[in-house]
C-alpha cells in the first residue's frame, strides 16, 4: 500500500499566549511518499525526493533555515502502539544550504535511533550516526581540509524519548540528559581521531564531560597547520616536541596520541 502527500507541512502549534519569545519548527516538503505492507501496519518506509525546508521560528518569525536537496532520502519507522520504537534515516547524495551554512555536499549519512525502556529507569534512545565524504567551502585557509572523509558517533542518550527530540532543538530550558559516548570517529584530513565518555550540559546548556581521545598522525597535522600559515615554524616545532614527549611517557611512539579531554565551565581541556 502505498500514500503520496503533497505539498506537506509538519510542525509545532501554539497559541498565542505559548508563542510569545518561544521557539518552533516547520518541516515541509513537495512530496513525500509512504509505503506499508496491510500486514505489517507497524512498519512504514517514507520516501522524500524532492528538497525539503526545516526552519526554526522564534515568536512566529523565521530566526533559521535549512534546505536540503538530496538525491536520495528515506526513512524507515517502526511503532510500537502509536510510538515511534525505531527509526532510520538514510541520505545520499545531498546539498544543504541555509542560514549559518554556505553549502555543504553531504555524499551519505545514515541516522539509525532506537527507544530502549528500562523499568525503574529513565527513558534511553541509542543513537548512531555516520556520515561519508561530507564537503564544504572553508571560510578560510584550513589545515584540515575541505572535506571530512568518515564521521561515526555511537551511544546512548539518557532521560529523553522521541517524543522529546526536536522540543531538544526549540525549547528554552530543554536539556537533554547525558550521552554515553561508545564511539567516536574521525577522518578529516590529517586528523584521525578516536573517542569515548560521557558528555551533558550544564546549567547554562554549555557542554560539560569527560573523553578519552586518541589521535594519530599528529605530526601531519602540525605540518598541516604550518602549511595553513595558522601556526609558525617555530610553534610547529615546538609543539612536535611537546607532543612527542607526551607520546613517549604514554608509552607510544608511533605517532599517536591518548589524551583525556574535558570540558568544564566552557573550557575545553586537553591532557
Amino acid at each position: 500500500m502505498q500514500v503520496e502527500l503533497r505539498n506537506l507541512r509538519i510542525g509545532t502549534i501554539r497559541t498565542d499566549a505559548q508563542s510569545d519569545g518561544q521557539r518552533d519548527w516547520r518541516w515541509q516538503t513537495p512530496l513525500l511518499v509512504g509505503n506499508v505492507l496491510p500486514y505489517r501496519l507497524d512498519h512504514i518506509v517514507l520516501r522524500a525526493p524532492e528538497p525539503q525546508e526545516f526552519t526554526v521560528l522564534r515568536g512566529g518569525e523565521t530566526d533559521r533555515s535549512y534546505r536540503l536537496t538530496p538525491d536520495i532520502a528515506q526513512a524507515s519507522l517502526i511503532l510500537d502502539d502509536g510510538q515511534i520504537e525505531r527509526l532510520a534515516i538514510d541520505v545520499s547524495d545531498a546539498r544543504l544550504s541555509g542560514s549559518d551554512i554556505e553549502d555543504v555536499a553531504l555524499g551519505r549519512v545514515q541516522l539509525h535511533a532506537r527507544q530502549v525502556e528500562t523499568q525503574g529507569q529513565s527513558a534511553t534512545l541509542e543513537l548512531a550516526l555516520q556520515a561519508e565524504n561530507i564537503r564544504y567551502q572553508p571560510l578560510s585557509d584550513t589545515a584540515l581540509g575541505p572535506v571530512i572523509e568518515a564521521a561515526r558517533i555511537k551511544g546512548a542518550l539518557t532521560g529523553t524519548a522521541f517524543h522529546k527530540g526536536l522540543s531538544l532543538l526549540t525549547e528554552q530550558g530543554q536539556t537533554p540528559g547525558s550521552f554515553q559516548l561508545t564511539d567516536l570517529q574521525l577522518r578529516w584530513g590529517a586528523l584521525d581521531l578516536d573517542a569515548a565518555g560521557t558528555v551533558g550540559l550544564d546549567a547554562e546548556n554549555r557542554p560539560e564531560g569527560a573523553l578519552t581521545t586518541r589521535i594519530s598522525g599528529y605530526n601531519d597535522i602540525l605540518t598541516a597547520l604550518q602549511h595553513a600559515r595558522q601556526l609558525t615554524p617555530e610553534e610547529a616545532q615546538t609543539a612536535q616536541t611537546a607532543l612527542n614527549l607526551i607520546a613517549l611517557t604514554a608509552g607510544r611512539g608511533d605517532n599517536t596520541l591518548s589524551l583525556p579531554l574535558v570540558m568544564r565551565d566552557g573550557d575545553l581541556l586537553l591532557g
